[in-house]
């Protein structure tokens, strides 16, 4: 209803993508707030604020895992952008696709795979991999920019928004 309006960004702002925690508790965040883009979480009351990643590299689109134990985002931190996952305090980084070109990460509800986006082809497309970077599978051929990948609940379909047609538009495609 519009009510309850409450400021709770810490010292850091958002810069662009956010995404709650399972439970409710905190928000995971991008901002340019020390040394370059990186991951940040807050607790809903804005106390606590902690950076998770702080290394000078282009870290950004934070999802949360279904259980919320890990966080996908994507980095260049390897000198290309790549999908990468860590543990919700920011530990264990891993990266998730060996290859370059990913952004838009999303995890499946039962946490055990992550879709994105990338122009690894050559054009924007949809890949699921899964949550341990095996078996990559492109979903769409439409050369095209595509981004914001997010499964519906039930796991089935992928929504993204594409350019496609000209302009932009949200398609649903099979997962």
């Amino acid at each position: 209803d519009g009510t309850g309006l409450t400021e709770i960004g810490g010292v850091s702002t958002p810069d662009s993508t956010l995404d709650w925690s399972p439970d409710g508790s905190k928000i995971v965040f991008e901002s340019y707030a020390h040394t370059g883009r990186e991951i940040l979480v807050i607790n809903v009351d804005g106390s606590g604020e902690t950076a998770l990643t702080n290394d000078a590299n282009d870290d950004k689109e934070p999802a949360w895992s279904q259980d919320g134990s890990k966080i996908a985002f994507s980095s260049n931190r390897d000198g290309d952008q790549k999908i990468f996952s860590m543990n919700a305090d920011g530990s264990d980084v891993t990266a998730i696709n060996d290859t370059s070109a990913g952004s838009a990460p999303a995890w499946s509800p039962d946490g055990l795979k992550i879709a994105f986006s990338s122009d690894r082809s050559g054009s924007g497309e949809i890949y699921v991999v899964n949550a341990d970077g095996t078996d990559l599978t492109r979903l769409t051929d439409n050369e095209s920019s595509v981004e914001r990948t997010r499964w519906s609940a039930d796991g089935l379909n992928i929504t993204f928004s594409s350019d496609r047609s000209g302009s932009g538009e949200i398609y649903v495609v099979n997962a």
